[in-house]
């Protein structure tokens, strides 16, 4: 499996043990994960003896979604812990490069720790472990100067550190490579546009999102990644998601058909120079 994975979580079937489950949140994906999670632990709850099957499922706090009222409802649900976004934060993917490791969480988490009998004896998910929990949890909390940072970077009130005045002809190609990556996504939001989106009319677009709101969330997102905060775009990634919005696929990267041959043409120049 790629990445030195042991290949998909769907066709994970241990018979005992104890187990983490952080699905990405997208609620086909968390809905898959709570009914596998279940069938695993009726299996093993249903076996000679009665093994000791723990999983510990990390999702958000949206208690509308179906993997949320699944896993709630259970009776193998020993303790759902619902942890507010001002009270932890997440490690950044791209941590091991950012200055600031960590970021505001944007919405509420829920931890449910899911039992068989025997396992709820073996590792008893008590108030000492939601404390402990919690203060985990609480550990990745932003400081107020991280924060902001970040929002300054997200703002973009300081653009890749340049200086007004002369700059150098590396600069100006970096520049005009940057302007050409605009173009080229200004170009998929207008071909968006001109297509209709996807969009369902004036009454509702894709997943129910409004013609414009839809827009003004897409282009926002594609700033997100212009400026480099993948954290950020993302988030939103996901939020567009929840909504019905392929963002991928309503906004792909097409390399621009003149950016090579332009890039192409001022190596040339430079050579005869």
């Amino acid at each position: 499996a790629p990445f030195g994975s042991r290949g998909s979580f769907f066709s994970f079937a241990p018979a005992a043990g104890s187990f983490a489950a952080n699905p990405p949140f997208v609620h086909n994906i968390m809905d898959a994960t709570a009914t596998h999670v279940l069938k695993l632990l009726d299996a093993a709850a249903a076996a000679q003896g009665g093994p000791a099957l723990s999983f510990t499922v990390i999702l958000p706090g949206w208690k509308e979604g179906a993997a949320f009222n699944a896993l709630s409802a259970s009776k193998f649900c020993r303790r759902r812990i619902l942890i507010a976004a001002a009270d932890h934060g997440f490690c950044d993917g791209a941590s091991h490069q950012r200055q600031d490791p960590y970021r505001n969480s944007p919405f509420d988490t829920s931890v449910f720790v899911m039992q068989t009998d025997k396992a709820a004896r073996k590792w008893a998910a008590d108030e000492a472990c939601e404390q402990s929990l919690r203060d985990a949890f609480a550990q990745c909390v932003p400081s107020a100067a991280a924060v902001a940072r970040q929002l300054k970077q997200t703002d973009g009130a300081a653009v890749r550190g340049a200086k007004p005045g002369k700059r150098g002809r590396g600069e100006a190609e970096d520049d005009q490579d940057d302007e050409d990556d605009e173009d080229n996504e200004d170009d998929e939001a207008d071909e968006d546009d001109e297509a209709g989106g996807g969009g369902g009319g004036e009454e509702g677009g894709e997943g129910g999102l409004p013609p414009a709101e839809r827009k003004a969330l897409l282009d926002k997102w594609v700033t997100f990644k212009r400026k480099g905060d993948f954290a950020a775009a993302d988030q939103l990634r996901a939020q567009l998601a929840e909504r019905g919005v392929n963002a991928d696929a309503e906004r792909p990267f097409r390399p621009n058909k003149h950016r090579n041959e332009g890039r192409q043409a001022r190596k040339t120049m430079k050579k005869k120079k």
